[in-house]
């Protein structure tokens, strides 16, 4: 009785395996740029909400302002105003 043929992968040539491994390396570093765009878009993003924030901040406070002046004037501003005739 005789064994089965074995299976045998391929031999694949030094070239071939290098060509693997750029190929691999080259979708690393495609990955790594992707990743780094991210980063940049990150940190714009967190520029962004500090900004947004701060000026947030300063709307309120001059909100606040304005409704503590028209309220010394015996002004209501929520009052609907009289239509225009």
């Amino acid at each position: 009785m005789t064994d089965p043929p074995a299976r045998t992968r391929p031999r694949t040539t030094a070239i071939e395996t290098l060509k693997k491994i750029r190929c691999v390396l080259d979708a690393i570093a495609c990955d790594l740029e992707t990743l780094c765009q991210i980063e940049e878009i990150q940190q714009q993003h967190h520029v962004v909400l500090t900004s947004s924030t701060a000026v947030t901040a300063h709307l309120h406070a001059a909100i606040e302002t304005l409704q503590q002046t028209l309220a010394c004037d015996g002004r209501d501003i929520t009052a609907r105003r009289p239509p225009n005739r």
